[in-house]
């Protein structure tokens, strides 16, 4: 560990100090911070699921450089090669995520329709939406 003080919530922070054995010299300091900075996610982060790529790099929303960076070595790694279709990829499976969340709170409702006093329009109800969410998912590609 080095004497560098640290207050940042960064996975090299140890009781205010980085812990980085050999820090970089930095050659491009644009004034936004440590450039070793990993910023951690707080417990309720994780626990509402914002552990996505969207929410890693909005770390790093004031430095471009970075995220540009790290959008090349994603699409590398992922190969790919036609933005578009990318996009309509990541919309297709945030809605049919999103589909997946709504089929499951639906579930738990029906499951638990006895002990929430649910009557059988209510729960009639909740079948429908159900279904209609299964079709949902089933037509998407």
């Amino acid at each position: 560990m080095n004497i560098i003080q640290c207050a940042e919530d960064c996975i090299y922070q140890k009781d205010g100090y980085c812990s980085l054995d050999m820090p970089s010299a930095i050659t491009n300091y644009t004034g936004n911070g440590c450039v070793h900075c990993i910023h951690v996610l707080t417990k309720e982060e994780y626990e509402k699921g914002n552990i996505n790529i969207e929410n890693i790099l909005d770390f790093f929303v004031e430095n471009q450089e970075t995220v540009n960076y790290l959008s090349g070595i994603m699409s590398s790694d992922f190969e790919i090669t036609d933005v578009d279709k990318c996009i309509d990829d990541i919309l297709v499976t945030y809605r049919k995520e999103l589909l997946i969340k709504q089929r499951n709170e639906v579930l738990a409702k029906i499951e638990n329709s006895k002990s929430q006093n649910l009557t059988k329009e209510e729960v009639a109800s909740l079948e429908e939406q159900l279904n209609n969410i299964i079709i949902k998912l089933a037509k998407m590609k």
